[in-house]
C-alpha cells in the first residue's frame, strides 16, 4: 500500500507539472496554471514523505532482525557451553570412580600381603596369638607351661603394642551408639550402591545428578518410582528434598509419597491447587539464579506436569520450563523430577524450542502399565550416556527387583536399634514379580536366612585369623605403615640376619678342618642330616622356604646365596655354577639331583635374593625353567 501511495503521488506530480507548463493562453488559463503548479508541488512533497517513513520503517526492522540474531548466538553458546559442563564432569566422576576402586584393590591386596608373610616367616607368633584368643579352660597348668606362656606372652603383647589403637587386657573397647550407628549406614550405603551397580549395567546410577522426566500411562509405577530415586539421592549423595509439587498430593501422601513424609519434605498443591504448584516452578527459578556450585545437591519433584500448560496458575511459569532446564539447574546443583503422561512439549508445561537439547540435558524415563493401570515394572530410558559421552536411546530396562522401592530403601537406612545386632539385609535376589505391600516380609525372610546361614562353619581367612587374635580389626593405617619401602626393608633384613643365625647354630664338621679348603665335590656346608630320598613326582617344581628346609636340610638360604655371587664370576654358565660349584650332580636318584634339587633350587634363591642385575645376568636360564 505504501508504495501505491508514493508512485501515485509523484504520478500526480507529474500531471499537474506537465499541465502548469502547457501552451495555452496565459491571460485565460493563470488560475488553472497557478492550481496546477501547487498541486504538482504538494504531491510531490507528500511522495517524498511517504517514501522516507518507509525507508525508516526499514532500518528499525533490519535492527530489530540483527539483534534478534546475537541473541540466539549468545543462546545458542550458553547451551553448547552447558553440555560441555556435563560432559567434563561426567568423565570427572567416572574418572573418580576408577580411582577409588584402584585404592580399594591396592589395600586388600597390601593387607592380603602383609598376612602371609606374617604367617610364613612368623607362624609361631600367629599360632600363639591365635591359641591365647580362645576362651580359657578349667584344665591346670604345670609350672612349665605357665613358664612357657610368660615368655611367649611379652612377644604377643609387642605384636599387639605395634598395632594402633592396641587392645588393653585382651579385652576390646566398647563402641558407642554412635559409631554402631555410623557403622551401620555406612553398611547401608556400601549395599544400596552394589545394587544399584550391579542391576542393568547401572542405568539407575546415572540418574543421581541429572533432571529426569518420568513419563508413562496411569499406574505405571512412576510416582514410586520418583520417590525411590529421591531416597537414594538423599541417602548415598546427601541431596536434601526439598518439595513435592503434586496437585493430587492430599491422595498421595499417604501413598506413593509416604517415606518423603516421614522425613518431612513438605508437599504443594493439594486439591488440585495450582497456584501453589506455580509458586513452586517460580521458587526453583529464584534458586536457579542464587545457588553456585559450591552449595549443596537439591532434589524438587513436580507431578501431574501434563496439565500444567492449562491451567492458570501454572501456564505462565510453565512456559519458561523449558528454556529454564536446558542449562540452570547443573550450576544451581539442583537435579529436579518431573512426572508426566507422555514425552511432548505438554509435558514441560507447553513449552515451544530446546527439544535436542532436553533430549541431551534430560533423561527420559518411560515406564509401562497394563489395561487395568497395573505397573509392569519394565520401559525405556533415553538421555543417559555410554562410556565414549555418546547418549543412548530407548535402551530396554526394568525396576521388577524387590529392593527399587522406596519404603525398602527407607526401611534399610532406618532399621538401626540399639537393642538389636544392626545387620543389613542380605543380599539375596528375589526373581519373582514383588507385591509392593511386602516389603517389610521380604526384609524379615532375608533376615532369617541371613541367620541361617551363620550357623553354618565357614572357612576363616588369614586376615580374619589375625583381626580375632588381635580381637579387633587393624586399621588401614597400620597396614599402609607396614608397607613403607623403609618397614620393608627391615623386615628383610630382620630375616636375614635370622637366618644367617639358624646357619651359625648348625653342627660343624670337625674342630680341626675349619680352616682347610672345601673340596669341589663338597663344597656346601654338610651337616649330619640325610635328606631322604624322593620320586621325582615327590619334588615341587616351585619352592618356598619349607621346600628348601626339606630337601636341604644341611643348607641355609643365606650361604647358598653367597656361594653363588662367589662363584658367578668363575662360572659364566648357569648349569657349570650348578654342578661343579654347588655340588650338584646329573643322577636324577640322588638326593643332590641337578634336576629335580639342583635347578629349582637356584631358581628359587635367585629369584629371592637376587639383584635385578643378577636376575638380568640369568634371564634366558631362569626362563626356561
Amino acid at each position: 500500500m505504501s508504495n501505491r501511495v508514493t508512485v501515485g503521488s509523484f504520478f500526480g506530480a507529474f500531471c499537474c507539472l506537465g499541465l502548469a507548463l502547457m501552451p495555452l493562453p496565459f491571460d485565460r488559463w493563470v488560475g488553472v496554471r497557478q492550481a496546477s503548479s501547487l498541486a504538482a508541488i504538494g504531491c510531490g512533497y507528500f511522495g517524498w514523505h511517504d517514501s522516507q517513513k518507509k525507508k525508516q520503517i526499514l532500518e528499525q526492522q533490519e535492527l530489530w532482525e540483527f539483534e534478534q540474531r546475537l541473541k540466539q548466538r549468545a543462546l545458542d553458546a550458553a547451551v553448547n557451553s552447558a553440555l560441555t559442563d556435563v560432559l567434563v564432569e561426567e568423565v570427572v566422576v567416572k574418572e573418580k570412580l576408577r580411582a577409588d576402586a584402584s585404592v580399594q584393590v591396592y589395600k586388600a591386596e597390601t593387607q592380603q600381603n602383609f598376612v602371609r608373610v606374617m604367617a610364613h616367616d612368623h607362624p609361631e607368633i600367629l599360632q600363639h596369638l591365635l591359641q591365647t584368643s580362645q576362651p580359657p579352660t578349667t584344665e591346670t597348668k604345670t609350672v612349665s607351661d605357665s613358664q612357657s606362656e610368660t615368655e611367649t606372652d611379652s612377644v604377643s603383647d609387642s605384636v599387639v603394642d605395634s598395632v594402633p589403637g592396641g587392645v588393653a587386657g585382651g579385652v576390646a573397647k566398647e563402641k558407642t551408639e554412635e559409631e554402631k550407628r555410623a557403622e551401620y549406614i555406612a553398611a547401608a550405603r556400601s549395599k544400596l550402591l552394589k545394587l544399584i551397580e550391579e542391576h542393568e549395567g547401572g542405568w539407575i546410577g546415572q540418574l543421581m545428578h541429572k533432571p529426569l522426566l518420568i513419563y508413562g500411562d496411569m499406574g505405571s509405577f512412576k510416582s514410586y518410582f520418583a520417590a525411590f530415586l529421591a531416597l537414594c539421592r538423599h541417602y548415598l549423595y546427601g541431596h536434601k528434598i526439598i518439595s513435592i509439587a503434586d496437585p493430587h498430593f492430599h491422595q498421595n501422601y499417604d501413598e506413593c509419597w509416604k517415606t518423603l513424609v516421614k522425613l518431612g519434605v513438605p508437599g504443594y498443591g493439594a486439591n488440585q491447587n495450582f497456584e501453589e504448584v506455580g509458586e513452586q516452578l517460580n521458587a526453583m527459578y529464584d534458586r536457579f539464579k542464587v545457588r553456585t556450585l559450591k552449595d549443596d545437591w537439591l532434589t524438587s519433584i513436580f507431578d501431574e506436569m501434563t496439565q500444567y500448560g492449562f491451567e492458570e496458575g501454572t501456564v505462565e511459569p510453565a512456559s519458561k520450563l523449558t528454556r529454564k532446564v536446558v542449562g540452570d539447574p547443573r550450576k544451581a546443583k539442583e537435579a529436579p523430577i518431573f512426572i508426566a503422561h507422555n514425552d511432548t512439549n505438554a509435558a514441560f508445561g507447553g513449552g515451544d524450542g530446546f527439544s535436542k537439547s532436553v533430549n541431551s540435558g534430560v533423561v527420559k524415563l518411560q515406564l509401562r502399565s497394563d489395561s487395568k493401570y497395573q505397573p509392569l515394572f519394565k520401559g525405556t530410558i533415553s538421555g543417559i550416556k555410554d562410556e565414549e559421552g555418546e547418549c543412548i536411546k530407548d535402551l530396554p530396562i526394568s525396576i521388577l527387583p524387590y529392593w527399587i522401592r522406596p519404603e525398602w530403601v527407607y526401611d534399610l537406612f532406618n532399621g538401626f536399634s540399639s537393642e538389636s545386632d544392626n545387620q543389613v539385609i542380605s543380599n539375596s535376589e528375589v526373581d519373582q514379580k514383588p507385591d509392593l505391600n511386602l516389603s517389610l516380609q521380604n526384609t524379615k525372610v532375608e533376615l532369617q536366612y541371613e541367620a541361617q546361614s551363620e550357623t553354618q562353619p565357614e572357612i576363616e581367612s588369614d586376615i580374619d585369623k589375625l583381626n580375632r587374635a588381635l580381637n579387633q580389626s587393624v586399621s588401614w593405617d597400620y597396614w599402609l605403615a607396614e608397607s613403607t619401602t623403609e618397614e620393608l626393608d627391615r623386615q628383610i633384613e630382620l630375616h636375614r640376619s635370622q637366618a644367617s643365625q639358624k646357619s651359625d647354630n648348625l653342627p660343624d664338621n670337625s674342630a680341626d678342618n675349619s680352616s682347610e679348603e672345601l673340596s669341589p665335590d663338597n663344597n656346601l656346608i654338610t651337616g649330619n642330616i640325610t635328606p631322604k630320598l624322593l620320586p621325582r613326582e615327590d619334588y615341587p617344581v616351585i619352592w618356598d622356604a619349607e621346600d628348601f628346609a626339606r630337601l636341604l636340610p644341611n643348607e641355609s638360604e643365606t650361604a647358598v646365596f653367597e656361594r653363588i655371587l662367589e662363584l658367578s664370576d668363575k662360572y659364566k654358565s648357569p648349569s657349570k655354577l650348578i654342578q661343579m660349584g654347588l655340588g650338584f650332580t646329573q643322577g636324577r636318584k640322588k638326593p643332590r639331583s641337578y634336576s629335580d634339587v639342583g635347578k629349582k633350587c637356584f631358581y628359587y634363591i635367585v629369584m629371592k635374593y637376587g639383584t635385578p642385575s643378577l636376575i638380568a645376568r640369568y634371564k634366558d636360564y631362569l626362563e626356561k625353567k
